[in-house]
Parts: structure tokens; C-alpha cells; sequence
């Protein structure tokens, strides 16, 4: 039983979420997805233009001593594969603007494979670049057994994908069978 001064008294949470706004997660590996999240949300601002590359330069203006230098740092953001060229300027009161051509080559895959289908492997032991689906085993006149693969597409562009299913063929012939499918709206 509680005594008189201690029902008067307000009552202090022991569970609360207060720390969630300023503290979501304490691990470092939470830390990380939420760095990663933070990273994803400025490369979309960065990146609105659609062109598949940013280039930023941090600004600097003011003296540099003599026998000195400063650093600008350039960050680049893409979104999308492709070989890019572009111009830096560099102005210096009292010389003639410097252009600098950057160069740059972005290559991955803008698509891939969602994880959580039954039976998807991303990637099977001894085969790292190979995802592979197992149906499992499968008697013959039994119903019909499906797997709903997800597929991401991490570019601004839309993209057409076509498919195509290799079994595992018999020994000494190679079957290719052809698989059409259909985007649910």
C-alpha cells in the first residue's frame, strides 16, 4: 500500500520514449543505418536535378597567406551508372579563372534483388555474383508452387527489365526456358 505522500506525489515513468528524438539507437550499428538513412536523404536533395551526378565544392573565400594553401573539398553524388564530364571554375581576384575538367565513371547495378522471398538466396556459397531461387522439392500433378520476387530499381529512371530463367539442366544439355512476366499495378 502506498502512503499519502507518495499518491500526492507524481508518479515518474520508468519506460519512456522521451530519448527517442535525439537518441534512436545507441548500438553502432544502429548509428550506422541511421548515418546510411541521412546519406540516402541528401545524395535524393543533391540529386533532383536528374542528371545522375552532382559535383558540390565546399565554398571558400577569404586571404591565403603566403607560401600557403587551403583545401576545397568537392563532393560528388550520383544515382545513376554512366561516364560523366564536367567543369569546375576557379576564380582568384586579380588571375584568370582556372577551368578544371572532372571526369568521372559510375558503374553498379541499379537493380537488385529485394531479400525476403521464400527460397532466395542472394547469395549461395561459392557462387557470390549468383542469386538462386529454391522451389524445393516439387511431386509431380501437385498444385502449382509460386515465389514472388521483389525487384528494386535504385536510379531516377524508369527501367524496362526483361528476364530470362535458366534450370539447372540434365547432365550434357543446356536448357534455357523463357519467362514472361507482369508488373502488378
Amino acid at each position: 500500500r502506498r502512503s499519502a505522500a507518495a499518491a500526492a506525489a507524481p508518479s515518474r515513468m520508468l519506460l519512456s520514449d522521451e530519448h527517442e528524438e535525439t537518441q534512436r539507437f545507441r548500438s553502432r550499428a544502429g548509428q550506422a543505418l541511421l548515418q546510411r538513412r541521412c546519406d540516402r536523404q541528401e545524395n535524393q536533395q543533391v540529386l533532383l536535378g536528374g542528371d545522375g551526378l552532382a559535383l558540390l565544392a565546399s565554398v571558400y573565400e577569404g586571404e591565403i597567406p603566403a607560401w600557403d594553401g587551403v583545401e576545397i573539398r568537392v563532393d560528388m553524388y550520383s544515382d545513376m551508372c554512366g561516364a560523366y564530364r564536367d567543369v569546375l571554375h576557379l576564380s582568384v581576384d586579380g588571375l584568370k579563372p582556372v577551368a578544371i575538367p572532372v571526369i568521372a565513371a559510375v558503374g553498379g547495378d541499379p537493380v537488385r534483388l529485394e531479400g525476403g522471398t521464400l527460397g532466395l538466396h542472394l547469395h549461395p556459397p561459392g557462387q557470390e555474383d549468383l542469386p538462386r531461387l529454391d522451389v524445393g522439392s516439387v511431386l509431380i500433378n501437385t498444385p502449382t508452387q509460386a515465389r514472388t520476387l521483389r525487384i528494386a530499381n535504385d536510379s531516377p529512371k524508369t527501367l524496362r527489365v526483361e528476364w530470362k530463367l535458366l534450370e539447372a539442366p540434365p547432365p550434357g544439355h543446356r536448357r534455357l526456358v523463357n519467362v514472361d512476366l507482369a508488373v502488378p499495378a
